[in-house]
């Protein structure tokens, strides 16, 4: 089954009819800057999106893989592979129909339109293709055209024609599939594979000889000319293959005793004989080095650079810079991508080298259905947030993100467990090791030497100008700005990089303790942590009491919240921290809150500020006998009954309940209107209590979003003496698709 990929083709290691492939098949290729997955009969995308490649009914380009519409023609339809080219992408379903969508300039769509599309069209199926199975397809280079081969092994192709690459004796274009010529050296001939390259294509037949049409300026027709032709010719050699794959300007096949041999263009390398001279006619790729003793399994080309996959599951390249060895210079002869790093351990199944004249890409899945890249990462194609990056090692295709935290002018989140950040770095909040760039208006990987080595982290929060994180195995790490003692590891001084919060003496924290979450504060100059067991630790700033252990003297290590009085006995479930103030949940669902208690914010029926926690008055108000699910840092609860109630400031109306009237105890948000008959599942806000604040919205049962805006939040209070001060306002993460595979 051979996949095509922009200026590339992508064979899969085991060849088979669309009909065999089972629910669960998954194959990836990789174009000319986007690449796809198939993965349980679905398709996902990801990189560029100009053109609607992506096929999410959108143009917006996504670093992250997104799902393809599953509406219109392919609702209940089974995909099993896939072909990303030059800002289009085709795939073929499980009952041998075909279906592209993206850029439509040529007609490479199929669908008798020249119409660009953002979702899934089916390629038209009147015609020649009438009656017709196709059992694989892909989609070819920069000049828009695309190639399928049916069970009885014939060939057909649609799109742009100017080269004679749909092979049926013209150079006019078609937007609907022609049959490539039987005629000739095909007479007779029964075809297994296909593969489309920038301007050629060529196939593979049962008897294991190899056929090519189209542009031949730099031999890529293997014939020992550089005639171009628009009906098929025989590859010189007589040679017997296993796989083709057609690259930009290049093509490469693997003999049935697993050894590679390529031709065409080699200004870079891309065939492997320690060369630069093109060949008309297919040379060996070099099998001394790293391939001495090496069985092949499959080989791909994409944009001056060839890889291969050995039988034992180890990947190797060849040509220009994505080579995934470390390096981005080019190579002549076949190289070992790094197996170390995701790598290590790691078998691969599938490979597929991509790009374009402005960067390669390659990538690669695992027995384990688990995607991985290299090369430049110039729209997101390698699947990793930091674009304009070349990764010259493979890195895992990231999940969309899991959490994701906004501080005063800078932002992070989390995927696959590591930490990205962009915005302002002036105190080292992007956590990268460096304080230059002194700011990224992309995402930068957190440093993942030191303190991070080898760590996952779960949750990610960001202060004003400093940032903190958990880990899976319940340790905090905080970076960037440490005036007051905000990161926690019993110094002052800046980070630009992550650090330990500290355990054992002189903080509260055991080494033993796990904590299960961060709450950092709205100016970020303090933090509060929650442990396993329940109970609450707090570090930094401390004027207003709000590290709640009875004084108002900064910390900079952990400090417990005091546990006697009303907390006393009680095991707090959830904690959340704004302004200057914290909150938190007990198990029994009653709330406390301590530190800054003006315009009411402690919820106490005062405006006094408390060093220890206060119980939020439940008698008289709307708290009244409610059972608490949440304590939002906006000062507000919700109930298990899904109604929400807020105390506090109130100057825009942040409370919901129709006033402007600051509230010293929790009073419902109204429930007429928008909130008629819904019931809550989740609420959040930014508060400062010396200003008027705004909750970022709620969120209803079952939504992923939040669904409500109130306000414009206002400037923020003074600073704290040394800080900088600008506001932030947080949100909970919505769900977001994972990953597949």
């Amino acid at each position: 089954m051979l996949l095509a990929g922009g200026c590339v083709a992508v064979q899969l290691v085991s060849a088979a009819p669309a009909s065999a492939a089972t629910s669960s098949a998954t194959t990836i290729a990789t174009g000319y800057t986007h690449t796809c997955v198939i993965r349980s009969g679905a398709a996902y995308c990801w990189g560029d999106n100009t053109y609607g490649e992506l096929g999410n009914n959108s143009t917006m380009s996504s670093d992250v893989p997104v799902a393809v519409n599953t509406g219109g023609v392919l609702a209940g339809v089974t995909l099993a592979q896939i072909s990303a080219s030059y800002q289009m992408t085709c795939a073929l379903s499980t009952a041998g129909a075909a279906y592209c969508w993206g850029s439509d300039a040529t007609g490479q769509l199929g669908n008798n339109s020249t119409t660009q599309s953002n979702v899934p069209v089916a390629v038209s199926t009147s015609g020649v293709l009438a009656g017709v199975t196709l059992t694989q397809i892909s989609a070819g280079g920069s000049t828009g055209f695309a190639c399928a081969v049916s069970s009885a092994g014939a060939a057909y192709c649609w799109g742009a024609n100017a080269y004679g690459q749909l092979g049926n004796t013209s150079t006019t274009q078609s937007l609907v599939p022609v049959a490539v010529s039987k005629a000739g050296v095909l007479a007779g001939v029964t075809l297994t594979q296909i593969t489309s390259g920038d301007a050629s294509a060529c196939a593979l037949a049962t008897t294991g000889a190899a056929y090519c049409w189209g542009t031949d300026a730099n031999g890529q027709l293997g014939n020992n000319s550089t005639t171009s032709s628009d009906v098929p010719v025989a590859v010189s050699g007589g040679l017997t293959f296993s796989e083709i794959d057609s690259g930009a300007n290049h093509a490469c096949a693997l003999t049935t005793a697993g050894a590679a041999r390529c031709w065409g263009y080699n200004a870079n390398g891309q065939l492997g004989n320690n060369s630069t001279t093109q060949s008309l006619v297919p040379v060996a790729v070099t099998a001394t080095g790293v391939l001495s003793g090496v069985t092949l399994a499959q080989i791909s080309t994409g944009y001056q650079v060839s890889c291969a996959l050995s039988a034992a599951g180890a990947a190797y390249c060849w040509g220009q810079s994505a080579l995934g060895n470390g390096t981005t210079g080019q190579s002549l002869v076949p190289v070992t991508v790094t197996a170390t790093g995701v790598l290590a351990g790691v078998t691969l199944t599938q490979i597929s080298a991509g790009g374009s004249y402005n960067g390669r890409a390659v990538c690669a899945l695992s027995t384990a259905g688990a995607a991985y890249c290299w090369g430049y990462n110039a729209t997101g194609q390698v699947g990793n947030p930091a674009m304009g990056v070349t990764f010259s090692v493979p890195v895992a295709v990231t999940a969309a993100p899991t959490l994701i935290a906004t501080g005063a002018s800078h932002a992070c989140l989390l995927r696959n467990g590591k930490a990205w950040c962009w915005g302002d770095n002036t105190y080292g909040e992007l956590g990268i090791n460096s304080l230059s760039p002194a700011q990224s208006t992309t995402p930068v990987a957190v440093y993942t030497g030191g303190a991070l080595s080898g760590v996952t982290l779960t949750q990610i929060t960001a202060g004003s100008n400093f940032t903190c994180a958990l880990s899976s195995a319940g340790a905090a790490y905080c970076w960037g700005q440490n005036s007051t003692g905000d990161l926690g590891n019993n110094t002052t001084t800046n980070s630009d990089f992550p650090v330990t919060v500290t355990v054992g003496s002189p903080s509260a924290i055991s080494s033993t303790t796990v904590v299960t979450q961060l709450a950092v504060n709205d100016n970020g100059a303090f933090v509060c942590a929650l442990s396993a067991a329940g109970a609450v630790y707090c570090w930094g700033h401390n004027s207003d009491g709000e590290l709640g252990n009875n004084t108002t003297t900064n910390s900079s290590v952990a400090v417990a919240v005091t546990t006697s009085g009303v907390l006393s006995g009680v095991t707090v479930t959830g904690i959340s921290a704004g302004g200057n103030h914290a909150c938190a949940q007990g198990s029994a669902g009653v709330a406390y809150c301590w530190g800054d208690g003006s315009a009411g914010s402690l919820g106490n029926n005062t405006t006094t500020n408390s060093s220890v926690p206060v119980a939020v008055t439940t008698t008289g108000t709307s708290l009244a006998g409610v059972i608490l699910t949440q304590v939002a840092s906006g000062l507000c609860a919700l109930g298990t009954a899904g109604l929400a109630s807020c105390w506090g400031p109130n100057t825009v109306g942040q409370l919901g309940n129709g006033t402007y009237t600051e509230a010293n105890v929790a009073t419902a948000v109204t429930t007429s209107g928008a909130l008629s008959g819904v019931s809550l599942a989740q609420v959040s806000g930014a508060p400062t209590t010396r200003a008027p604040w705004t909750p970022r919205g709620w969120r209803t049962a079952g939504a992923t979003t939040l669904t409500a805006s109130w306000a414009t939040r206002p400037p923020p209070p003074a600073a704290a003496p040394g800080r900088a001060t600008t506001s932030r306002s947080r949100s909970p993460p919505a769900a977001a698709p994972r990953c597949p595979g």
